[in-house]
């Protein structure tokens, strides 16, 4: 006894018989040799009509798959036949205005010339004319055995959307298998993605990982198993769903099935038809069967991020690493892992290699091994969650090919690539001057430079200050004595008129920091004035310094505050709105991580006690500062 499996592909309708559109249903009968039924598919396009001159996927109904599998001793019929009705949404034999035709096939598992690619068809309509043709794949398959399987959804490519102009679109998808091997049928919904409720266009092509649903999906299945999704678009609802929308961008499905090769690897769901007939969008992904508890490992390279110390990945916010990139700035390569083994098991020791290409060639190890997880458990800001690896800052140059392979004991995952681009920045022209107050000697130059070297920290400049900010000095004002009492505003403000006087001697692309002894008390911790190119402050990277000058190259306040210290002027275009930095940051000199609810360095939430001030660089201010600095 042999297994069949028999994929009815697409139908191609050449005449239809009826003015206009209309319904068709096609019904496929599978006969033995002694003329039993073994198993059925039919099929009317979801209901909607259909015209003639038309190729229409068969791949759409997950209640009626297109996928059947038979067992067969001998030979066996393929029969279709095909009516249309302009009023019934599922014409037959006994209720029809036209009849399409039928054709037959036979095929014999002793046979292997009877399998493959098979065409039923063209048939010959009851008037006559040449009526439609039904393409399948007959193939051998082993018997269906359980195992867990690992999907991971790459892009949605958006073709149409029916609407004027950009629009809301969501899609849901499904995995739904019958009773088998003594499992129980199940239908469950795995995934769902809206764009992280932004509007799309069409002719686009979309990562699906800036949802709350994870595009690591992990399944065991007891046989063949139906993947398939729906699409829908509104104007007004950011989940347009079956029960509400305007249009219906269609479905698609795919089998599949742990015992047949050919349904694993890539795999494409769609491309879909709307509800208008046009192309709708696709799906690309990819399905790896996982080895059982016990074997060895199935690593797998899920994504790679590339930053400088923000970056967009997985985000509603953005784009994947659509944070652009500083020439000659140390970059830190994360590669997220998904362990590949059953019952959610980790994999100690897992290293890696960063093979680098373009203007450079070289080969870079990973900073340490690292436990690979599921997917579902990587948290981000975990540093040591993700396989590491550091671009030295005289590589980060220009446009360069990564690819990352992951590897422990004998077993490897398969290389993932991606490419990255490096944008020079110009040299920041920063005038030098140290204050001393009352008594408090004013600091050393020493003592300034590590206060303002730390600038390339956060800064979307080089690494080395060297290379990143170029000091000057007037001779005779680099030292200033204050007499104005800084525990007050206006005193403050008293001496950035004093400032202002100093920098007026230099160009207007230098800006003046002048560094306060941290025991000198003042009425906060800085104060700028970004007309004048002059501010001062204590030695704090992220609330004086990095801060201050901020305000000079032309950043406002971050919407963040407590109450009774909530900033002036606070920029109404910050996103996120709540001033936070709203993604992982990354100390990649210090390899650190950070949370996205760490509030970002321009608002009034830092902490000194806490590390780095509980402050870092937004994406929002790393692209103003970036398109500000940029030669």
């Amino acid at each position: 006894m042999a297994r069949i499996r028999l994929n009815f592909r697409s139908l191609t309708l050449f005449e239809d018989e009826e003015w206009g559109d209309t319904h068709m249903a096609m019904y496929a009968t599978v006969r033995d040799s002694s003329g039993t039924p073994l198993a059925a598919f039919q099929w009317n396009n979801l209901g909607r009509e259909v015209d003639e001159t038309t190729t229409y996927s068969l791949a759409i109904d997950p209640e009626n798959n297109n996928v059947i599998d038979i067992d067969l001793s001998s030979w066996a019929t393929i029969q279709v036949s095909a009516f249309t009705h302009d009023d019934n949404a599922w014409p037959n034999s006994d209720d029809n205005e036209n009849q399409l035709g039928s054709a037959s096939k036979t095929i014999d598992p002793r046979v292997l010339s009877s399998l493959g690619t098979l065409t039923l068809g063209p048939t010959r309509t009851d008037n006559g004319n040449t009526g439609y043709l039904v393409t399948l794949e007959a193939s051998l398959i082993a018997e269906p055995s359980p195992a867990e399987v690992r999907i991971q959804l790459d892009n949605l490519i958006l073709y149409e959307d029916e609407e004027w102009g950009s629009t809301h679109m969501a899609i849901y998808m499904h995995a739904q298998a019958p009773e088998q091997n003594g499992r129980p049928a199940f239908h469950q919904e795995i995934f769902r993605w809206n764009n992280a409720d932004k509007e799309v266009d069409e002719v686009n092509s979309y990562p699906l990982n800036n949802g709350l649903d994870s595009t690591t999906i992990r399944l065991t299945l007891n046989g063949p198993t139906v993947i398939w999704v729906e699409g829908y678009a509104d104007d007004d609802r950011n989940w347009p769903s079956r029960e509400g929308h305007e249009n219906f961008l269609g479905q698609a499905l795919i089998t599949i099935d742990p015992s047949d090769p050919s349904t694993l690897g890539q795999r494409q769901l769609g491309p879909t038809s709307t509800d208008n007939d046009n192309t709708g969008y696709v799906i690309n992904l990819t399905v790896d069967m996982l080895p059982p508890a016990g074997d060895g490992p199935s690593l797998s390279v899920i994504g790679l991020e590339v930053t400088q110390a923000i970056q967009h990945f997985a985000s509603a916010l953005a784009p994947d690493n659509s944070v652009p990139l500083v020439a000659n700035k140390v970059t830190l390569v994360r590669a997220y892992l998904d362990s590949g083994l059953a019952a959610g098991g980790t994999i100690d020791n897992v290293t890696g290699t960063l093979t680098v290409s373009g203007a450079t060639y070289l080969t870079i190890q990973s900073i340490a091994p690292m436990t690979a997880k599921p997917a579902s458990a990587i948290n981000r800001a975990n540093f040591s969650d993700t396989l590491n690896f550091i671009i030295p800052a005289e590589i980060a140059n220009g446009t360069l090919n990564l690819t990352v392979q992951a590897t422990v004991g004998g077993n490897f995952s398969a290389p993932i690539q991606t490419s990255v681009s490096f944008t020079a920045a110009k040299q920041l022209d920063i005038l030098m001057i140290r204050i001393a107050s009352n008594g408090v000697p004013a600091p050393s130059q020493a003592s300034y430079f590590a206060a303002v070297n730390q600038l390339p920290l956060i800064y979307p400049i080089p690494t080395d200050p060297g290379q990143a900010i170029r000091y000057w000095i007037i001779p005779g004002s680099e030292v200033v004595m204050n007499t104005h009492d800084l525990s007050t505003d206006d005193g403050m403000h008293d001496l950035l008129d004093d400032l202002e006087d100093i920098q007026e001697e230099t160009s207007e692309e230098t800006k003046a920091y002048a560094l306060i002894p941290n025991n000198v008390s003042m009425n906060r911790f800085g104060t700028s004035r970004k007309w004048d190119n002059v501010a001062l402050g204590y030695s704090y990277i992220m609330e004086s310094v990095g801060h201050e000058l901020g305000h000079l190259y032309g950043l406002d306040h971050a919407p963040c505050g407590t109450s009774g210290n909530y900033p002036d002027d606070t920029d109404d275009d910050f996103v996120p709105a709540n001033g936070l930095i709203g993604e992982v940051g990354v100390d990649v000199v210090g390899k650190v991580a950070f949370s996205p609810t760490v509030s970002d360095f321009m608002s009034y939430c830092g902490s000194l006690g806490l590390p780095y001030e509980n402050q870092w660089i937004s994406a929002y201010h790393w692209n103003k500062l970036f398109q500000d600095f940029r030669e």
